[in-house]
């Protein structure tokens, strides 16, 4: 009798050395996660963040207007570039002289054409900032406090944009 309190004493220790384990396995790895992931608040495309003034971005100077209201402090800036070895156009929302949003699209001819580029982007995105907060097939998101970064692609199919942006104001 003894042998056998002894014998579940023992398993119940290999047990809850099995359990403690995996909590500091699990711990581990969220920790290692969280540390890989990149604060997406402080994230920029194309060297341009969201938020700040717009006449400290020098960059913008090289882009074309697109549309301006000087008394407003609002506009649409944009110029050719390139992004994850894809040729496209950056695209910059201001309001009230700061930046907003900032955007790159690369355009594709057909369906096929389109759903590569996508996951193509995807694919070099997800391997930097890791597993996205939202995905579906046609847009897959990190979110931050303030902002998010996004990868959508078009319900035309005929264009992939990549989407840093300011939350709404509520």
């Amino acid at each position: 009798m003894r042998r056998s309190c002894r014998s579940s004493g023992i398993f119940i220790l290999n047990d809850l050395v099995k359990y403690v384990l995996s909590v500091v396995l699990c711990f581990l790895s969220q920790r290692a996660f969280a540390q890989n992931r990149p604060n997406v608040d402080t994230l920029s495309l194309g060297g341009i963040r969201p938020s700040v003034p717009s006449v400290s971005v020098p960059s913008l100077s090289t882009f074309d207007t697109i549309l301006w209201n000087d008394g407003q402090g609002i506009g649409m800036l944009r110029s050719k570039g390139s992004m994850f070895g894809h040729q496209g156009e950056f695209r910059v929302a201001i309001q009230n002289n700061k930046v907003e949003q900032v955007s790159f699209a690369a355009a594709s001819h057909n369906r096929s054409e389109n759903d590569k580029l996508f996951s193509d982007i995807c694919s070099s995105v997800k391997n930097n900032y890791g597993t996205p907060d939202i995905a579906s097939a046609s847009e897959i998101r990190w979110e931050g406090v303030e902002q998010f970064f996004a990868i959508r692609t078009s319900s035309e199919n005929d264009a992939v944009t990549v989407v840093l942006s300011r939350f709404d104001k509520k």
